[in-house]
C-alpha cells in the first residue's frame, strides 16, 4: 500500500515539473515575426474573424487527470498562429465606416475634436492647419466651407472676381433722377384709381392675347391704397416690429401672389410667374452660373449659386404660342410654375445690421437671371446689335424694413462674350411718408410693364429663332397665344 502511494507522489511531482515546459511554449515567438513587430512598416491588418485565444486555467483545485489532459493540448494553440491586429488601423477602419453615416455637419465637428485632442498646445481652431493624412477623402471635403452671401467678404471673393461691381451710389446719368416714368420714357396713367386697367390694356395690345391678361401685379396707386400703405408702415416703424413683419406685409399687399386671384376667374390668362424663396442652383446647360473671369481664376472658398431669393417674377409659358409651348423646356429654362426668363428679384434685409447680406443676395439673383437671358440671346443670335443688347436687363428690388432701393442690372460685353454685369443703384426712398410710397408703387408697376412688354417681346423672338433653327419650320407670331 505505501509503495503504491510513493509511486503516484513520484508520477504527481514529475508531471509537475514538465508543466513550466509546456508553458513556455505559449510565449515563445518565431523570429519572423519579431520583425514584423518592430519594424517601420505596419503589418496588412485583416477583417476574417480571428482564431479564438484559449485561456489558460490559473487554479489548481482540479483533477490531476483533468490538468494533465489539458495542457497537453496547449501545444497546438501557439502564439504565433493568433492572426496580430493593429489598434491604429482598426481605429481608421471604423472612421471610414462610421463616416458615411454620418452627416457632414456632424463629420466636420467630429474631425476638429480628433484635432485638438491630438493638438492640446496648438491655437484655436481655425488658426491652424490640420495634417492631411490623419483625415479621411470625406473628412477633407467637409473641411472646405462654402461661401454664403453672409460672409464678409462675399463681394470680394465671389462677385468681384467675376466681373460683378456693385455701384451703390446712384448713377443720376442713368435718367432715374425724374422717377420710373422718366426712366422708362413711359406715361403715366391719367386716372390713378384706374390705375391697373391702363396697365392692362397696354399689356393686352403689346402681347395679343384673345383673353384679359391677370392685372393682380399691377398696384393701384389712388390716395387711398397709398394712403392705407402708408399707415400700416407707419404702425410698424412705430412698434419696432421685426423684419419678417414687414417682409409679410409686402408680400400680402405689394407683390401679390397670383394664383388665389386666377382661382376665382378662372378666365384670366396668366402672364407672370411669382416665385418665393425658389433654388437658382444651376442645375442644367440651359441654367448656369456666372463664370470667373477669366474662368480659370482660383477662388478661396467655392459657391454653387445656390440660393433661395425672396421673391422673383418670372415670364409665364402661358404668353406663348402652344404650338412650341410644351417644346421650349429645351430651349430655355423653365421653373416648376411654367416660368422662364426672370426679370424682376426682390430681398428683404433679414435683421437690423444685414444691409451687405440683402445687397449680396439680390446681386447673385439678378446677376445669374441676367447671365443666362444672355446666354438666350447669343444661342439665338452670335453676334447681336448693341440696340437688342439693351433689352438683356433685369431689376432688383431691395426692402430694408420701411426704406427701399431700385437696382439695374446690365451686362459687361467684350467681342461678345460675357465679363460680368454692373449692379446699378436706380433709385431709393422710404415708405415713411407718402411720396415715398408713390414712388415705390410706380417702379414696381413700370417694372413689370416693361417685363410684360418690350422684354417679354424679345424673350420670346428669341426663342422662336432657336425653334425655327432646330426644327426647320417657321413659327407662327406670339399672337396665338391661348
Amino acid at each position: 500500500m505505501k509503495n503504491k502511494e510513493s509511486s503516484e507522489r513520484r508520477a504527481g511531482s514529475q508531471a509537475h515539473a514538465q508543466a513550466p515546459a509546456h508553458a513556455s511554449v505559449i510565449h515563445q515567438k518565431k523570429p519572423g515575426n519579431s520583425s514584423n513587430l518592430h519594424s517601420g512598416t505596419r503589418p496588412p491588418f485583416s477583417l476574417s474573424k480571428s482564431e479564438p485565444k484559449v485561456r489558460v486555467p490559473t487554479t489548481t483545485n482540479q483533477p490531476r487527470n483533468w490538468r494533465r489532459a489539458h495542457s497537453a493540448c496547449l501545444t497546438q494553440f501557439s502564439a504565433d498562429r493568433i492572426k496580430e491586429t493593429d489598434p491604429y488601423r482598426i481605429k481608421l477602419l471604423w472612421q471610414e465606416v462610421m463616416e458615411s453615416k454620418t452627416p457632414s455637419y456632424a463629420s466636420k465637428n467630429r474631425s476638429e475634436a480628433h484635432l485638438k485632442e491630438s493638438n492640446p498646445g496648438e491655437a484655436p481652431a481655425g488658426s491652424f492647419t490640420a495634417p492631411t493624412s490623419y483625415l479621411t477623402n470625406s473628412q477633407k471635403k467637409s473641411s472646405v466651407k462654402n461661401a454664403t452671401v453672409r460672409d464678409a467678404d462675399f463681394e470680394e471673393t465671389q462677385l468681384i472676381p467675376r466681373g460683378i461691381e456693385i455701384h451703390t451710389d446712384w448713377d443720376l446719368d442713368l435718367g432715374a433722377l425724374a422717377g420710373a416714368h422718366g426712366y422708362f420714357g413711359s406715361k403715366a396713367p391719367s386716372n390713378p384709381a384706374e390705375t391697373r386697367e391702363f396697365y392692362r390694356s397696354i399689356v393686352e395690345k403689346s402681347l395679343r392675347v384673345e383673353r384679359e391678361i391677370d392685372d393682380s401685379i399691377f398696384l393701384s396707386i389712388d390716395a387711398d391704397f397709398v394712403k392705407s400703405v402708408h399707415t400700416a408702415y407707419r404702425i410698424l416703424a412705430d412698434a419696432r416690429a421685426p423684419e419678417p413683419e414687414f417682409k409679410i406685409y409686402a408680400f400680402q399687399n405689394l407683390f401679390i401672389e397670383q394664383y388665389v386671384r386666377l382661382a376665382n376667374d378662372p378666365r384670366r390668362q396668366l402672364c407672370v410667374v411669382r416665385s418665393v424663396e425658389s433654388s437658382l442652383k444651376p442645375e442644367s446647360r440651359l441654367w448656369r452660373a456666372p463664370p470667373l473671369i477669366p474662368p480659370n481664376r482660383p477662388t478661396l472658398k467655392p459657391f454653387g449659386f445656390d440660393i433661395y431669393p425672396d421673391c422673383q417674377f418670372w415670364l409665364s409659358d402661358k404668353i406663348l404660342n402652344p404650338y412650341y409651348r410644351g417644346d421650349i423646356g429645351q430651349v430655355v429654362h423653365r421653373n416648376n410654375f411654367g416660368g422662364f426668363c426672370p426679370y424682376f428679384s426682390i430681398a428683404f434685409k433679414a435683421t437690423p445690421d444685414d444691409t451687405r447680406t440683402v445687397n449680396n443676395q439680390v446681386a447673385v439673383a439678378g446677376s445669374i437671371s441676367l447671365f443666362n437671358r444672355y446666354q438666350l440671346k447669343i444661342r439665338a443670335d452670335a453676334h447681336p446689335t448693341s440696340e437688342h443688347r439693351k433689352l438683356v436687363r433685369h431689376y432688383g428690388l431691395t426692402m430694408e424694413k420701411e426704406d427701399w432701393k431700385v437696382w439695374l442690372f446690365e451686362p459687361k460685353i467684350v467681342d461678345y462674350a460675357w465679363a460680368g454685369c454692373n449692379v446699378r443703384a436706380l433709385d431709393g426712398g422710404t415708405c415713411q411718408t407718402e411720396q415715398g410710397i408713390c414712388r415705390l408703387l410706380t417702379w414696381i408697376n413700370e417694372i413689370h410693364r416693361w417685363g410684360l412688354c418690350e422684354y417679354a417681346l424679345q424673350c420670346e423672338e428669341d426663342i422662336k429663332h432657336i425653334v425655327s433653327l432646330v426644327s426647320k419650320v417657321r413659327v407662327s407670331d406670339i399672337g396665338a397665344a391661348k
